[in-house]
């Protein structure tokens, strides 16, 4: 399935707790666990769960925007290349966390990758916490999937996003892998951070969440070489 240049928006507007069934409202769901989905020049906009993906997908300069998990999805791979995603603001009051990317990826399998993209957000009340990416809490060893595989290669995070970027819930959600590697669970090289000056900097890792891996320049490269090798 190709999709090219067009909008896709789900206009759902929360009026009850994010537990309820009632606010998952994706903008497109990809349910097709052997095929392949590819995206270009594309916008996908909704509030919670924007796009769920499975099987094979690919986002080439797309935008996407979600307040919680808005992208997700039981994916073998899905691969985000040179796109806007923004985390916007919830539209019900208050102090609210919010997270990008929610992981249930095939056991063993690459599962999203993102090589160039940037991320930004709305500025949210003072206490709100802002996620790149957080777990479910259900991965395992010998499970099928629920894998929390996220890889960031070369992306910019603006400054309203926490310097942890992945979020296990202070130790209330289990994290699988447990620490991630070149291959899967959450991993990273090269972020950088945009400040308020809209400057780019190398950010500072030093208070990252212990389950992260940090690639070495010659895994993000080999990553990039299979997955994005024209960019």
């Amino acid at each position: 399935v190709t999709l090219r240049g067009f909008t896709i928006e789900n206009t759902h507007l929360k009026t009850c707790d994010d537990a309820s069934l009632g606010n998952q409202a994706e903008a497109l769901c990809f349910h097709n666990q052997n095929g392949s989905l590819l995206c270009q020049n594309m916008r996908f906009i909704s509030r919670q769960d924007t796009v769920h993906v499975k099987g094979f997908s690919r986002f080439e300069d797309c935008y996407i925007t979600g307040d919680i998990d808005f992208i997700w999805g039981y994916c073998d791979t899905s691969v985000w290349v040179n796109c806007k995603i923004h985390t916007r603001e919830d539209n019900r009051p208050g102090v609210r966390p919010a997270y990008v990317v929610q992981s249930r990826a095939l056991n063993s399998r690459p599962g999203f990758i993102f090589v160039d993209c940037t991320f930004t957000a709305d500025k949210r009340p003072e206490g709100s916490e802002l996620w790149i990416g957080r777990s479910q809490g259900t991965g395992a060893k010998d499970s099928v999937d629920r894998w929390d595989s996220i890889a960031l290669i070369d992306c910019k995070i603006d400054e309203n996003y926490d310097d942890r970027i992945w979020t296990d819930e202070d130790g209330k959600k289990t994290v699988y892998p447990e620490k991630g590697c070149k291959d899967f669970g959450w991993r990273e090289f090269g972020t950088k951070r945009i400040n308020s000056n809209g400057d780019e900097i190398a950010d500072n890792t030093a208070v990252r969440n212990p389950h992260g891996y940090f690639m070495k320049k010659e895994e993000a490269d080999l990553l990039r070489s299979e997955f994005a090798p024209s960019v």
